[in-house]
């Protein structure tokens, strides 16, 4: 077991590198900060002039690359060299605001601001090339009377790259979060909502796929709500068994576990055959906030509400 202390405030966004030696680690308005594993080294803390948003990390799963959504940009991380390079739009009127990458990092899926207002786009990414607009699809709107648009509070592409969720919902002009109303699923060939379901009051803008794309799940309040890929009929429930707030989730590799992150210190893994707790771990690191997988399933990270990460072999 490791504990990483790294800048204070919440974790909320964790991926390990493919060979689960690297592990990224954002969220909170705290930048983006890279560490090595087994050493604890921290080689990289991007702020300053180059702004990290709250937004998926992904790790290119043969080159030594990490991708991530900073000025409005998509960021590119050489892990070999220690540098960072940003591949804006395309154009001066056009900048992404939250994106994921397909499971190839071949290209990526944004919630873009263009010329003609907000959309859903995907953008092809080639090394040294500006970023090429493959499809641009409209957002959701508020409601069938309604011209405003919702913002986008998450997405992320499915393991077989087929499709992929979004969260979208109305933002507090106040605080700037989204509260999240709509979950969609959408082809990632084409950016076309081929599903389109309404979220209960409470839902957090936390999104996790299961390995083998049927399922992907959100949580509101003291619940995880579990949803078919095939239908987004009305979905399963898994409620806690304290009345502590569900904050993260991730799905083991295998398929078999799903971790959960709770407004405490526990992770809890539950057997997604049952769905009962087959696991459960305490870390003294604060209140958790993220949980994640390194892709052969033998390492995971937890973050939390100080700054501190905690990863640990998995051995179930």
């Amino acid at each position: 077991m490791l504990v990483l202390t790294g800048a204070p405030g919440n974790v909320t966004e964790l991926a390990f590198s493919s060979d689960g030696k690297l592990l990224a680690v954002g969220g909170g308005q705290r930048g983006l900060e890279m560490w090595e594993v087994h050493t604890g080294r921290k080689w990289g803390r991007y702020t300053g002039q180059i702004h990290f948003l709250d937004a998926p990390t992904a790790f290119h799963p043969t080159e030594p690359l990490c991708f991530a959504c900073a000025n409005n940009a998509l960021a590119v991380i050489d892990t070999r060299s220690e540098t960072v390079q940003l591949f804006p739009a395309p154009t001066y009127h056009e900048w992404l605001e939250l994106l994921a990458m397909t499971p190839d990092c071949g290209s990526c899926i944004g919630h873009a601001r263009t010329g003609r207002g907000y959309e859903m786009r995907r953008y092809r990414w080639r090394t040294k090339k500006p970023l090429d607009p493959m499809w641009g699809a409209p957002l959701e709107q508020l409601s069938s009377r309604s011209r405003e648009s919702l913002d986008t509070a998450a997405i992320r592409t499915s393991p077989d790259g087929k499709t992929f969720a979004t969260l979208t919902g109305v933002r507090d002009r106040r605080t700037w979060t989204i509260q999240p109303l709509r979950v969609s699923l959408r082809s990632v060939k084409t950016g076309e909502v081929l599903r389109l379901a309404k979220l209960q009051a409470g839902t957090i803008p936390v999104l996790a796929f299961a390995p083998d794309a049927r399922t992907f799940v959100t949580c509101r309040s003291h619940i995880i709500n579990i949803w078919s890929t095939e239908t987004l009929s009305t979905p399963r429930e898994v409620r806690s068994d304290t009345r502590r707030h569900f904050t993260g989730a991730a799905f083991h590799p295998s398929g078999k576990y799903l971790a959960a992150t709770s407004n405490d210190t526990t992770v809890k893994l539950y057997d997604t055959t049952a769905w009962k707790v087959a696991h459960a771990f305490t870390w003294d690191i604060g209140r958790v906030r993220s949980v994640t997988f390194s892709p052969d399933g033998t390492l995971a990270a937890a973050g939390s509400d100080t700054g501190k990460v905690v990863v640990w072999d998995v051995d179930i």
